[in-house]
Order: structure tokens, then C-alpha cells, then sequence
């Protein structure tokens, strides 16, 4: 009787230590899911966001649930507001890192003053605009728009409209196509991609490149003020370049034919052809080298 009764108090005395496991266990899931906002949308989705200092990355995810992730101190200064499927996320004070996923074809918009943006896989309509931050898009939105004061922008991917307007960093596209218009008053521009229709690239303070396959009869504009410009097309795309400098050099290893040069006050224009010539190309520079090349 006596082991027996010690064999029910060891019983009992495990079924508790179970029960305590699992309540830590249940404890821990609490704690977990406390790590994040959760805000239930449907249909067309709108997301608005307002930031400061934190870092924020975007990412795709479930087309019903819109969700905000961070440390617990971070998510304390957030808040999601707006009604039915416009919702607007505001940091406020928060210093730390953000992820933010919204359904792939949500329409962002997002305005932060000194805080790095990353977009991921957001097939929508994207518009970043940043004071001090780095900007970095991964994939083709439908229609992407940046604007930047003092941060470089990178975009890896291929959105078929897309425009970026900085004040002083640099600006990096791979996979551009469609509509592209570039400028950047102080950093350099570097472009690559297949199937521009239209591009428009400049920079006031900086050089100028773009590499690709444009579309057939493309349009391609190209302007620097203080530095270097370089146009480079497969040898099996023609093109047609006018090309206007002041105080830079023309060089080219294309096989092209000189349709006409003139001078004029300090400056020069040339006019040249290459194959069919059904590719624009428009280069003004004032005191940078102009490259006309080939791969």
C-alpha cells in the first residue's frame, strides 16, 4: 500500500511537471505571436506608411493579412490604422527593424525620413520616398516611383514603368525594360536591361551608363553635366546617335557611319549610324567623355 501510494504521488507529480511544460510551452507561443501586428484585408489593398528611423523591409505575403513583425520595444511605438482595405501604418518614434508583409499586388506607399527601404516580390503599384535612407526594390511592380534626397536606390528587377529622382547618391538598375526615366543631381547612373522602349537617364554631378538590348525603335536620352557618359549596345542592334558635347571627347568602337559634325560656339555635334540605325540615341554632355561602345 505504501508503494503504491508513493507511485500515485509520482504520478501526480508528473502529471504536474507536464502541465507546467506546457503551459511555458503555451507561454512561449504568446510571446511569439506578441511579436507582431495583425490586420485582416481582402481585394484591392492600400498600404500608406509614415516612418522616422526605422528600417523597413516589404515583403509579399497572404493576399487576407496584412502583417507587422519586429522586437517588442520596436512594435510598441507602431499603429495601423485606416478602414477596410486602406491601411496606414505609422511608426512614430520606433529605431529598429520593421518587416512588413502585404499581399504581392498591394498598391505601397511609403514616406520615411532616415530609415533604409527594402521591397521584395510587391507586384503592385510601389512609391518610395526617403530624406536620408538607402532605397533597394527586388522585383517588377507595376509601376515603381522614387524619390530620394541624400541615399543611394538600387532595383533589381524589371517594372515596366519606372522613374527615380535623387538629390546626391547613386542609382543602379538591372533588368530595366519599358518605361524608365533616371536622375540622380549628384551620384552616378548605372543601367542594364533588355527591352527599354523608352529611357531617360541623366545626372548633374556624376557619369552616365547604360548596357542593354533596347526594344526595336526605342528612344534613349542621355545627359551629364560634369561626367562621363557610356552607351553600350549588342553589335546587332542599329542605332542612330546624335551626340552633343562642349568640353569632352567622342569615342566609339562601333562600326559607325559619320552622317554630319558641326561646330558650334565652344561645342561640337556629330551625327552617326549604326546599321539600321531604328535605335535613337540622344547623348549632351558638357565636359565628360561620351563612349559610344559594344559589348
Amino acid at each position: 500500500m505504501i508503494d503504491g501510494g508513493w507511485g500515485r504521488v509520482r504520478a501526480a507529480r508528473g502529471a504536474l511537471v507536464a502541465l507546467a511544460v506546457a503551459a511555458a510551452g503555451a507561454s512561449g507561443a504568446r510571446a511569439q505571436e506578441a511579436d507582431s501586428l495583425v490586420r485582416s484585408v481582402g481585394g484591392e489593398v492600400a498600404v500608406s506608411v509614415s516612418a522616422r528611423e526605422a528600417d523597413l523591409t516589404f515583403v509579399a505575403g497572404r493576399p487576407d493579412r496584412l502583417v507587422v513583425r519586429g522586437e517588442r520595444d520596436v512594435l510598441g511605438q507602431v499603429r495601423l490604422e485606416g478602414e477596410g482595405n486602406r491601411v496606414v501604418i505609422r511608426t512614430r518614434d520606433a529605431d529598429g527593424d520593421l518587416e512588413i508583409r502585404v499581399p504581392a499586388g498591394a498598391g505601397l506607399h511609403v514616406r520615411t525620413r532616415a530609415g533604409d527601404v527594402v521591397v521584395r516580390g510587391l507586384i503592385g503599384e510601389v512609391e518610395l520616398e526617403s530624406s536620408e535612407g538607402d532605397l533597394r526594390v527586388e522585383g517588377g511592380p507595376r509601376r515603381l516611383d522614387i524619390e530620394g534626397l541624400s541615399g543611394d536606390v538600387s532595383v533589381d528587377g524589371s517594372p515596366p514603368d519606372l522613374r527615380i529622382s535623387t538629390v546626391a547618391g547613386d542609382v543602379t538598375v538591372r533588368g530595366a525594360t519599358g518605361h524608365v526615366a533616371v536622375r540622380s543631381a549628384s551620384g552616378d547612373v548605372e543601367v542594364t536591361g533588355d527591352g527599354v522602349s523608352d529611357g531617360s537617364f541623366s545626372a548633374s554631378s556624376g557619369d552616365v551608363s547604360f548596357r542593354g538590348r533596347p526594344a526595336r525603335d526605342a528612344t534613349l536620352e542621355f545627359q551629364a553635366a560634369s561626367g562621363d557618359v557610356d552607351v553600350t549596345l549588342p553589335d546587332d542592334v542599329g542605332a542612330t546617335y546624335e551626340v552633343t558635347t562642349v568640353g569632352g571627347d567622342l569615342v566609339t568602337d562601333r562600326k559607325a557611319r559619320l552622317l554630319g559634325a558641326q561646330h558650334f560656339g565652344g561645342g561640337r555635334q556629330y551625327r552617326l549610324s549604326v546599321g539600321d540605325g531604328s535605335v535613337h540615341v540622344t547623348v549632351q554632355a558638357v565636359s565628360g567623355t561620351v563612349r559610344i561602345g559594344r559589348p
